[in-house]
């Protein structure tokens, strides 16, 4: 009798002590599954979701994958996830600490942005201080987080910076004026290697080609809807789909794209005629005032594609 409670009480430890360990791994699988995919649906009540356990447990493991991962753009959502933890004194340090010590500019704007929306006027020092950033781009993101704040200070500070600041796109940009014409910025990132990570995201508009195979005197258009996501320094992964009245819409995936800064090249796969075909396809990112569009070529289609960023 003795050896089999013994027994009994040997394996319910055994089965006890396993289940931090479970769950870790299953947080981990979790964690690791919406990193991979390609067209992102966490959300705020998602990433809160994974907390059976608590918040300690998912803001440590947010930490840890994060140290493992050397892709920007899935740090870049890590640092974003942590966002969704303001109470959580490890999350913010964490994030505040990359955004003053990382020299990879998109992740320094992600992770003030990031302590903008989580600790909001908490935070208003923190903020304040990189509106001297050597960067353009960290200080437009530290001005739109102050003046997502609101208070009269944070306000008055980013009245302050925009009487000061010289990069005049930037003054253009946040008081919702057109952007001079002959300073075009780059949108995303001062890397000129990087591909900007602003071509991430869903994109509506028209396929222009013409009408017939052996003249262009008549053109016809075709409503489109393209989802694109930057991966790492420059890879980009993405699928394009041509609306249809009947319903049967067609999808061409994107397929050995890269790039850097505004630009990247790839091969669209055309696979309406049961075939694969490849076709060469070369685009560009720009602004027109306060709009972001794409613009992208293929010329074996003698086709042009005009999209506007989805608000």
């Amino acid at each position: 009798m003795f050896n089999r409670a013994a027994l009994i009480l040997f394996t319910l430890t055994a089965s006890m002590s396993s289940l931090p360990t479970a769950r870790a791994d299953a947080l981990d699988d979790s964690i690791q599954s919406a990193l991979m995919n390609r067209h992102p649906t966490d959300t705020r009540d998602w990433w809160r979701g994974l907390g059976e356990g608590g918040v300690a447990p998912v803001v440590s493991k947010i930490i840890e994958i994060y140290q493992a991962d050397g892709n920007t753009y899935h740090r870049m959502r890590l640092i974003e996830a942590l966002g969704w933890f303001p109470e959580s004194a490890a999350a913010v340090d964490f994030v505040k600490q990359q955004a003053q010590t990382t020299p990879d500019d998109v992740i320094r704007n992600a992770a003030v942005k990031t302590v903008g929306i989580s600790q909001g006027a908490k935070e208003e020092d923190f903020l304040a201080k990189y509106l001297a950033n050597p960067d353009p781009h960290t200080r437009e993101v530290a001005a739109e987080a102050l003046r997502r704040i609101g208070t009269p200070r944070a306000k008055e500070r980013v009245e302050q910076f925009l009487k000061e600041e010289k990069t005049p796109w930037l003054v253009a940009k946040l008081r919702g004026q057109p952007i001079p014409v002959s300073d075009t910025p780059v949108l995303a990132t001062s890397s000129e290697d990087r591909l900007s990570p602003d071509f991430s995201g869903s994109w509506t508009g028209v396929w222009v080609s013409p009408a017939g195979d052996e003249s262009i005197a008549r053109m016809k258009t075709q409503a489109v809807v393209l989802k694109l996501q930057a991966e790492g320094v420059s890879g980009i992964q993405g699928q394009l789909t041509f609306k249809s009245k009947t319903g049967a819409a067609r999808v061409w995936p994107l397929s050995m794209a890269t790039g850097k800064a505004l630009k990247w090249s790839g091969k669209w796969l055309d696979q309406s005629a049961g075939q694969s075909v490849a076709l060469a396809a070369e685009a560009e990112l720009y602004t027109q005032g306060t709009k972001t569009f794409v613009l992208i070529r293929v010329p074996a289609r003698s086709a042009v594609l005009y999209l506007k960023r989805d608000e």
